[in-house]
């Protein structure tokens, strides 16, 4: 593992639970409450939506092969400016232990480009926690990218087994990670077969989203490679493309009148539950 920048604030009592610890518990709630109370303002993309099955998808995949901790939350405190020591957490999506080193991976589910620089932003972080308790660690990427049908790099193929699946190396910021890129039908299609993903017609909704993002992606870079001030940009492309919350989803579906055209679109597609998979075209 290539070396991480000084540490420069103070922690301790650093370990990995699980999710039934009670501070987790009660941190968690918190922000699923706060989550319901900024919901109205607040709508999720359809790959916001779809990102939650496909990581618990990822995870139960990945327990097939054994070796999988149910451990995967960051407890530690941090000294606070007042000289009180504060308790936080950090998700990771996954922690493998093999012999006695521990798997940081990240699932990132997305259509962006800044996907994979998010994720080892995330896992750098993690690392940086982790480090500080002699933890020996390594760092995995699990790329499950929405807009396959408009990029040029290889993907990997599906292994029923996690371990077995090719691996690449790849390396930002001076640190080196294990890296996999799947297709969304690959990994949608397992999960719908094993029962972890109950409802089929999730992943067109947001197949389709990522296809219309990478059109006005090539909209907007058109408009600035002529030069055109955008003030004078249709209105749908002068926003550019808003980096997903990195924060756990937390999806709920309000009754009333108000509620927003994209959980009505969802809701329809929840409730058509015709069997089959989704076709790779």
């Amino acid at each position: 593992m290539a070396h991480q920048r000084k540490h420069t604030y103070k922690l301790r009592n650093i370990k990995l639970v699980d999710d039934s610890d009670e501070d987790y518990c009660a941190y968690i709630t918190n922000i699923q409450l706060a989550n319901v109370r900024l919901r109205p303002k607040n709508q999720r993309s359809y790959s916001d939506i779809v990102a939650y099955p496909l990581e618990l998808t990822v995870r139960e995949w990945a327990k097939q092969s054994g070796a999988v901790l149910s451990e995967r939350i960051i407890s530690y405190e941090a000294l606070r400016r007042d000289n009180t020591y504060e308790k936080r957490f950090k998700e990771i999506d996954l922690v493998y232990k093999i012999a006695e080193k521990h798997y940081l991976v990240e699932v990132k589910v997305s259509s962006s480009n800044k996907a994979v620089p998010n994720a080892s932003k995330q896992l750098r972080t993690s690392y940086s926690i982790l480090s500080r308790a002699d933890f020996d660690l390594g760092l995995m990427i699990v790329h499950i990218n929405l807009n396959y049908k408009n990029v040029e790099t290889d993907f990997h193929p599906f292994n029923d087994n996690f371990l077995d699946n090719e691996f690449a190396e790849i390396q930002d910021k001076s640190v080196l990670y294990n890296y996999i890129q799947l297709k969304p039908h690959d990994v949608f299609n397992w999960g719908f077969e094993k029962g972890v993903i109950k409802y089929e017609n999730l992943l067109p909704l947001a197949i389709e989203e990522a296809d219309t993002l990478h059109e006005k992606r090539i909209k907007r870079q058109e408009l600035k490679d002529n030069q055109i001030p955008q003030s004078e940009w249709p209105d749908e492309l002068r926003n550019e493309e808003s980096n997903n919350s990195e924060e756990q989803h937390f999806i709920s579906f309000s009754d009333s009148e108000s509620s927003s055209v994209l959980a009505d679109k969802l809701r329809a597609a929840l409730q058509n539950k015709e069997s089959g998979k989704i076709s790779k075209k």
